[in-house]
């Protein structure tokens, strides 16, 4: 008001809002008014001024009431970020993959042998004294056993479970009947035996038969 009071080439602000109120009244600016109404008059047009200052006060007020409330979502969605971080972190350090065994806890051959089930000549990789090696595992009570080209150790307890649906429940010579009685190893053992002459199909009896009954001990 100040400074529409300075446009219109009033110095006082008195001045300005008492001819406003004359002016609003109707009246000459030179004319007198009655005292009560013109601070009526005034009251109310300070009233207006203070209203639109409210207004604008408040408008700030729900603003920043606003922006709190924002601000506060956002630290709980963080707090809730954080913490599902530091459970996924938790959880990957659980989970991370112990070191490689150093060579005292490296596993021994029988016990990769018990693991394992069977072991073939040809992968062991980087064995120099293989003979050494197989004659350890069959004191270790292996069942080592010499196909055409290589040798195979067997875990003693497989060994016997294995030689026990060869000769005793397969009663066909058809590959596919074969497999659903022998589990995948035990498959690929008689297959290897089957090829290497270590046994036959006595199809009088409907049963495989060792070509030497050493193999069966």
């Amino acid at each position: 008001m100040k400074e529409k009071a300075a446009e219109e080439g009033y110095e006082l602000l008195s001045s300005y809002v008492r001819d406003l109120v004359l002016s609003t009244l109707g009246r000459p600016v030179q004319q007198g008014i009655d005292r009560a109404k013109l601070k009526s008059m005034v009251a109310r047009i300070t009233q207006d001024v203070i209203n639109q200052y409210v207004s604008v006060i408040e408008d700030l007020k729900r603003k920043y009431a606003e922006l709190i409330e924002r601000i506060e979502n956002l630290e709980t969605r963080i707090n809730e970020l954080q913490s599902k971080l530091s459970k996924q972190t938790a959880r990957y350090q659980y989970y991370q993959p112990t070191r490689q065994p150093s060579k005292r806890q490296r596993k021994s051959g029988i016990e990769r042998l018990r693991e394992e089930k069977v072991l073939f000549e040809s992968s062991l990789r980087g064995l120099k004294n293989r003979d050494s090696f197989f004659k350890y595992l069959e004191r270790e009570g292996a069942k080592v056993i010499v196909l055409d080209g290589e040798r195979v150790a067997i875990d003693r307890e497989y060994w016997v479970e294995l030689k026990r649906r060869i000769f005793e429940e397969i009663s066909t010579n058809i590959d596919d009947e074969i497999k659903k009685i022998l589990d995948p190893i035990g498959y690929e053992i008689f297959q290897r035996l089957k090829r290497s002459g270590l046994i036959y199909y006595d199809s009088s009896q409907q049963r495989w038969r060792p070509v030497d009954k050493s193999l069966i001990g």
